[in-house]
């Protein structure tokens, strides 16, 4: 009978130590890959991510490129994103912020779930004489008669300026079989265009005393349209020729 009650009890222990320790190996945590030492990669938040300018000015056509930090420089992903509020105004595509037409408009960077923004600022640009080719239109004068005005028109009729991008310009004249030709350099700062004119000739030669009295300087104006200047067409009398943009 004891035999017995002892084997019983012995078959129970080992029925509970079984259980028991299925129960211990079932609770043992599981190492987390995410954590340090335990052979995983940790993510690295952004914390923060910084323009190097919050407002920038621009004209019509210009373009300038934003610059982005992200922060911490450990950041897992540093990845920039990029957007305008007003892409009719301006746009951003990697940081290169291109003017479109006058307004404002908001460039926004985002990293991760951060941002910042800048401010942009367009205007129109200043008309530029840079590149165009002007035709005679007119003459206006307070101090010539009529006459002389309508003689002085007929002269001017076939007269060309041309403007290049490098800072020069030729102002060509046909009057009947004769060709002057005049050139010089130019500086225009808003509307305001001063033009020096260093060399003229007569169909291909230079203009007899004319040495004497170069180089010459006049001021003009350009409004878009139109561009003028005032000479002296004789002592104490002054014309003002008016030149318009020459369409093809």
């Amino acid at each position: 009978m004891k035999r017995g009650l002892w084997t019983t009890v012995a078959a129970l222990i080992c029925a509970m130590t079984c259980v028991f320790g299925l129960v211990a190996c079932n609770n043992k945590e599981t190492p987390n890959e995410n954590e340090p030492g335990n052979g995983g990669t940790q993510t690295v938040a952004v914390e923060s991510v910084t323009l190097n300018k919050t407002e920038l000015t621009l004209e019509v056509g210009g373009e300038e490129t934003l610059t982005a930090t992200v922060a911490p420089d450990d950041a897992t992903d540093k990845t920039v994103t990029w957007s305008s509020d007003n892409t009719a105004i301006a746009t951003v595509e990697n940081g290169k912020v291109t003017a479109i037409a006058a307004g404002t408009a908001t460039i926004t960077a985002k990293a991760g779930d951060k941002t910042d923004t800048c401010s942009v600022t367009v205007n129109a640009a200043e008309p530029t004489v840079n590149g165009k080719t002007f035709i005679f239109y007119d003459l206006t004068s307070d101090d010539l008669s009529s006459e002389m005005l309508a003689t002085m028109k007929s002269q001017m009729e076939n007269t060309t300026i041309v403007f290049t991008n490098e800072g020069t310009f030729t102002i060509t004249q046909t009057i009947d079989t004769t060709t002057i030709v005049q050139t010089g350099s130019y500086e225009q700062e808003n509307s305001s265009v001063l033009m020096t004119i260093e060399t003229m000739t007569s169909n291909g030669r230079p203009v007899e005393g004319a040495d004497e009295n170069l180089p010459i300087t006049v001021q003009g104006t350009f409004d878009g349209e139109q561009f003028s200047f005032s000479t002296e067409a004789m002592p104490d009398t002054f014309v003002t020729n008016i030149f318009v943009i020459k369409t093809n």
